[in-house]
């Protein structure tokens, strides 16, 4: 039910919308009596016709209703319209901490109030037997006073009752937050999960980066079970050695390792700022942050056999470019020039935005590129137009000499057939035949042709430019982004997974415009082959009567005649076409191979055949819940957390 402004609910008036999840909308309504805002979250209609879902649901709203705290927010009814439930809950006036992280870098004190404020509504939750399981950015909103207020219980569970609820025994949550017991599909999960959650908060804020920030939730989910985290002073070096402590040990994979309560993570965080004499943190710490993660990466130590296994060299592979670039660009056309840029940025974007949250370009960013594409349509559209005016008047000129050289030439051989067959030198007016008919042949139609080839390619490369292929990509890119990170990618992806996708559609395109550009090659490029057996044929005729009048030739009259009956394009022309057609299937239906599944399948086959312990398994016992088989697909749903057909898949594997 998509409720408008206005619209009666049971007691209240819809008056905006103001968010959804995975299972529900929000409205901000105002009840009709009381004058008095509440935010009113309406159910899905899935959830309306499933009783047992709308049971479980209930029983979710049952457990919420009984915590009462300054830093939650309350539930106050549950009803029902129209066959659809919704909860009333109150409305708090401000934003979420995940808006005001991707606007701006907190200080420390505002950091240690937001996190001191959940991590007692927290205490306060698990001291009443209450989990809440998707503690992040998203799920603490702050109000216009700077209160902190911990939201969204949907995924609560009683934990001493053992009370089913709507998500009990399922993997749930955001893979960024997710807790390692919680990613392997324990079911039975206690208090520690969400203090693992507070902690990848707080590493956030203060590091300046997620610990776990992978191209893929699959991946995050993976890193959060058996890579240990990132340790803070490599990652942002003015973290000092006593808060690196605390994040480090609310952030152990063991939860019997971690801190007791959320208050007591909060307490030790306190301490330890006392105690190194951190007063502030740089504003810059994600741009720090993100410098070191790219210099980490650029060479990893391998556990096993003391081998080093070397990344990329991300400036290296700058660096080559760049000089590709410039001798390149200083003997072809000013595209392939531009080309080479647009590779080297894209590089350079990957290394320098890896761990950066993605942010939507300003109106000013959008401006300047949409004057970037206009200026290289326009000047694409001009090179052509230019190389259309060059084309007809050079083989206009060609074609014009051509003619007359063809008569004033043809007048000498003619004179010298006539002469050589008065002296009764047969051999000799062949030969001259031969020249002449050579001379009579418009050679210029096959590069006419070929040149023609390249006019409609160039036409193609400009065409590729225009408005209508602009939004075909623009909107593929959407698509492609939404599949791999969910609908809500805007706020889970950084700078260097979005250049990742986008280079990959722009890869795409790319490789669509070069197999084009090779049919029309295929065309033209034939169609001259055939016209140049048509114009050599006469040639080889008059040769072929000139070795039959001499003495010497042994025969070679025959063979050549046997040639000149037989269709010699047709082989050339077929090879080509097996060409095109590989180069069809690879462009269209061929995918690209992931190198790291790639890998990882290899060193786990080779570790087994020699009997050695893979590097990434762990002895923790948390290790068997995944080590027997791959992870399934990992999928979000709107709200980033994972959907209930991820669940199912690791469920039913368990």
């Amino acid at each position: 039910m998509n409720l408008q402004p206005g619209q009666h609910i049971g007691k209240y008036i819809i008056e905006e919308r103001i968010g959804s999840g995975g299972m529900a909308v929000v409205y901000r309504a105002r009840h009709k009596q009381l004058q008095k805002d509440v935010a009113l979250k309406m159910m899905h209609e899935s959830i309306a016709d499933d009783p047992d879902l709308l049971q479980r649901f209930l029983r979710e709203a049952q457990i919420v209703s009984r915590l009462s705290h300054p830093n939650i927010v309350g539930l106050f009814d549950y009803d029902a319209e129209n066959n659809q439930s919704f909860l009333v809950m109150q409305y708090i006036n401000g934003r979420a901490l995940k808006w005001h992280l991707r606007k701006r870098v907190l200080p420390l004190a505002e950091i240690n109030t937001i996190c001191t404020a959940i991590a007692n509504a927290l205490t306060y939750a698990h001291e009443n037997d209450v989990l809440h399981r998707d503690v992040k950015p998203g799920n603490v909103i702050i109000a216009e006073d700077g209160t902190p207020f911990l939201t969204d219980f949907g995924l609560a569970r009683v934990v001493s009752q053992g009370e089913s609820s709507l998500s009990a025994g399922m993997i749930v949550g955001t893979p960024h937050y997710l807790s390692p017991e919680q990613a392997s599909g324990e079911y039975e999960i206690g208090p520690a999960a969400d203090i693992y959650a507070l902690g990848v908060m707080l590493y956030e804020m203060v590091v300046g980066r997620v610990p776990f920030a992978a191209e893929t939730p699959h991946a995050i989910v993976h890193d959060q079970i058996y890579t240990a985290p990132p340790r803070p002073t490599l990652v942002n070096p003015e973290i000092p050695a006593d808060v690196e402590d605390v994040l480090m040990r609310v952030l152990e994979k063991d939860p019997s390792e971690r801190y007791t309560t959320a208050n007591d993570l909060m307490d030790a965080f306190n301490l330890a700022i006392q105690q190194s004499g951190l007063l502030e943190l740089s504003e810059d710490r994600r741009e720090i942050a993100a410098q070191s993660m790219a210099k980490l990466r650029k060479e990893r130590v391998t556990p096993s056999r003391g081998t080093v296994e070397a990344e990329i060299d991300t400036g290296a592979v700058r660096d080559v470019l760049n000089d590709a670039g410039r001798l390149i660009a200083s003997r072809f056309a000013p595209q392939v020039n531009n080309r080479v840029n647009q590779i080297r940025d894209a590089i350079r974007k990957v290394s320098d935005g890896e761990d950066r949250p993605y942010t939507p370009p300003t109106p000013d960013e959008l401006e300047k590129q949409i004057q970037q594409r206009v200026e290289r349509r326009v000047n694409a559209r001009a090179g052509w137009r230019t190389h259309l005016v060059a084309f007809v008047v050079v083989n206009a000129a060609i074609f014009a000499v051509g003619a007359v050289g063809s008569s004033v030439g043809a007048a000498p051989i003619r004179l010298n057939i006539q002469q050589d067959l008065a002296a009764g030198d047969m051999a000799g007016a062949a030969a001259a035949e031969i020249g002449l008919v050579a001379a009579q042949q418009p050679w210029a139609l096959v590069g006419l042709l070929l040149w023609l080839g390249g006019l409609m390619a160039h036409r193609l490369a400009v065409g590729a430019l225009s408005s209508r292929v602009e939004d075909k990509r623009e909107r593929m890119l959407m698509d492609a982004l939404a599949k791999d990170y969910g609908p809500d990618w805007r706020s889970s992806i950084t700078e260097g997974q979005y250049v990742r996708v986008e280079k990959g559609v722009d890869d795409y395109f790319c490789k669509v415009r070069v197999f084009q550009q090779h049919v029309i090659q295929f065309v033209f490029g034939s169609a001259a082959i055939v016209m140049l057996f048509g114009l050599l044929r006469p040639v080889l005729i008059e040769w072929s009567e000139y070795l039959a009048l001499s003495p010497t030739t042994d025969g070679w009259a025959e063979v050549l005649g046997v040639i000149i009956q037989q269709p010699a394009f047709v082989p050339i022309i077929l090879v080509w076409l097996v060409i095109l057609s590989v180069h069809a299937f690879k462009t269209y239906t061929g995918k690209p191979i992931n190198m790291e599944d790639e890998l990882e399948r290899e060193r786990s086959l080779t570790y087994e055949r020699h009997n050695t312990p893979h590097p990434a398994q762990q002895s923790d016992k948390r290790k068997n819940n995944l080590e027997d088989a791959p992870l399934p697909g990992v999928r979000l749903s709107a709200d980033g957390e994972l959907t209930n057909s991820t669940v199912d898949a690791w469920q039913n594997r368990k």
